[in-house]
């Protein structure tokens, strides 16, 4: 049999592939494992898409770092197993639900949930019992977790996720038409038989309870709780620091200053004042003859797509000391906005264009962290850099501006702004890592004809494997949850590497065959990956609750010792390959992080023991 990465790459030459829409209203009645067959077969999801005005409402609501801090001060980041399950008993003798006595159910207590049980999303109604059922419904038939993936997605049929999900499962679509009014939405209850949901939105679980709504103990969900904190560009700066301070004599483990540049938060009055100082003196101001822009303004939280990023430049400036009195206004003024040191001696290419990196991070697990490493691609401007000019196309390489360009020169039936036509824009504004290295090679900025592996991909990797370990205490540990982040870096002149920031959602949907190719590649195997711990996992799961309920037979309820078998079940949780499924061979994702392992290895090789 053809191995299914090879079937599932003539998926580009498919146009308009409808989704199936397939609803389960089956009512069951008896909780026990009818069976405890497995097969392995690869499945499950991973996207990023918008939603509308709908998915963001709590946008404008996120937590600032100074409310995180003192909320994570009152939370503990892990709970204790709890062993006073008298409630969860009667629960259970009511229910028959296996799970509610296995403890699957407790309160999530999570500062980066911020609940808003007034609202909904994607028209999906709250259902208390939602979870009873779906646990009922997959104890019944143990096929429809270890055989077959049962998609619930907002994803678009004609978006590379959209059509694998086609692909690889039965897929229930969102049937929320996001033009309607609030009183035209049709409200809906989530299916029973999903196992994997695959939201747009990383805000979903703001809408919905964990563990009564939506995210059961038989289902997953492609976003973690907490990677709000990772992936604003402000809040990460408190995570980069603590993390900094722990290695401050021993800078070979982690050197802040050579990954992240310099940022002030002019939120913070120490930092705001610090800043003001620096661009109200000498040095700098002599400084700007040679550099005109030597920082970026960038808001913290909230903007994408290049959105809220500003070039500090003298009419810039000048409005900025005017609105912050030259400093006076300093601890006043609470807008996230970040001063950021600018790279101003990029690594440039043929066309002396400056380009940046998207690279692709897949953080399967957090019980426990699991992470993986997928090449990326260039995202190049298609403006000739000027470090002098105040024109954010030569200074920014965010795809979605180059898109703008094209579409505009398109409008006007104009290519001459870039010299190119439109084919020629979309294959220049994409590079994979191959053709960098070879470019480079030719140019003689480079020696070593295998430095992409020698090089390149161990920075990305070290320096994912960092990011990772300075924000892994704000996610939410449980084993159901996963994220796909599209990771920005840029590279200078001396081949130093730089963070730009990380996203969740990250596009993918290409304008190119090689473009969609790639996207392909990160999607499928981000599949691949999720359904063999899934699988691995419930396998694990699903015999926990057949030993349970067996022994029930026997003794009876009132003799179970069943802090015994939460204690086996909190340990079937944790997320780890069994033999019978395997990770597809073909897989281009590369291990980064898997604290299954010890030592050196947990880091492959990446960290040394020293700094562990």
């Amino acid at each position: 049999m053809k191995p299914i990465f090879n079937v599932l790459l003539t998926i580009l030459a498919l146009n308009g592939l409808s989704l199936i829409f397939y609803y389960s209203s089956t009512n069951q009645r008896n909780l026990s494992i009818q069976t405890s067959d497995c097969i392995n077969e690869a499945s499950l999801d991973q996207d990023s898409f918008r939603l509308g005005e709908l998915t963001s409402k709590l946008e404008d609501q996120t937590p600032s770092s100074a409310e995180i801090d003192q909320i994570l001060e009152s939370v503990p980041q892990d709970q204790e197993l709890d062993t006073d399950f008298s409630k969860d008993l009667e629960t259970y003798q009511r229910t028959m639900n296996p799970f509610e006595i296995l403890g699957a159910y407790r309160k999530i207590e999570h500062p980066y949930v911020r609940p808003d049980y007034v609202n909904t999303m994607l028209g999906i109604l709250r259902d208390d019992e939602y979870c009873s059922k779906v646990d009922k419904y997959h104890l019944e038939n143990p096929e429809s977790i270890l055989k077959k993936t049962n998609f619930f997605t907002n994803i678009p049929a004609d978006q590379v996720g959209g059509r694998l999900m086609v692909k690889l499962g039965t897929v229930n679509k969102a049937t929320l038409n996001e033009e309607a009014s609030d009183d035209e939405i049709k409200r809906y209850n989530l299916p029973e038989n999903v196992n994997h949901l695959f939201i747009s939105s990383s805000s979903f679980y703001n809408f919905y309870e964990i563990g009564k709504h939506f995210l059961c103990a038989t289902q997953m969900f492609n976003h973690i709780p907490g990677q709000y904190r990772f992936t604003a560009k402000d809040s990460i700066l408190d995570l980069v620091d603590n993390y900094a301070e722990k290695f401050k004599d021993q800078p070979q483990c982690f050197n802040k200053s050579a990954l992240f540049p310099q940022t002030y938060r002019l939120y913070n009055e120490q930092e705001c004042q610090s800043f003001f100082n620096f661009i109200n003196s000498n040095s700098y101001k002599e400084s700007l003859g040679e550099q005109p822009i030597q920082y970026m303004l960038k808001i913290g939280h909230g903007s994408h797509k290049g959105d809220g990023v500003d070039l500090l430049d003298t009419q810039r400036t000048e409005q900025l000391q005017m609105e912050y009195n030259n400093g006076e206004n300093c601890g006043k003024i609470s807008a996230p906005l970040l001063a950021q040191n600018y790279i101003a001696n990029p690594l440039l290419l043929d066309r002396n264009n400056k380009f940046d990196f998207r690279i692709y991070m897949l953080v399967t697990s957090t019980n426990p962290l699991i992470a993986f490493y997928h090449d990326g691609f260039l995202r190049v401007s298609l403006t000739p850099f000027n470090k002098s000019s105040n024109d954010k196309s030569t200074h920014m390489t965010n795809t979605h501006l180059s898109i703008k360009k094209l579409i505009e020169a398109k409008e006007n039936n104009d290519t001459s702004s870039n010299q190119f036509n439109e084919k020629e824009v979309k294959n220049e504004i994409w590079w994979t890592l191959e053709m960098l290295e070879t470019y480079l090679l030719e140019t003689g900025r480079i020696n070593d004809p295998n430095w992409l592996n020698n090089y390149l991909r161990p920075a990305f990797q070290k320096a994912l494997v960092h990011l990772l370990r300075l924000s892994q205490d704000v996610f939410l540990k449980q084993s159901n949850v996963y994220e796909l982040y599209g990771v920005d870096f840029m590279i200078d002149d001396q081949m130093n590497l730089w963070y730009i920031e990380a996203n969740p959602n990250p596009q993918l949907s290409g304008y190119t065959a090689e473009w969609n190719k790639l996207y392909l590649s990160v999607m499928m195997g981000a599949f691949d990956i999720q359904s063999a711990y899934y699988k691995s996992r419930m396998t694990r799961v699903l015999n926990v609750v057949k030993a349970m309920q067996e022994e029930e037979k026997v003794k009876g309820h009132n003799s179970v010792d069943y802090g015994k078998w939460r204690m086996e079940y909190q340990s079937a949780l944790k997320n780890r390959l069994e033999p019978k499924y395997k990770i597809n061979s073909q897989n281009k994702w590369v291990p980064i992080i898997n604290e299954n392992l010890e030592g050196e290895k947990v880091y492959f090789g990446h960290i040394p023991s020293s700094c562990i």
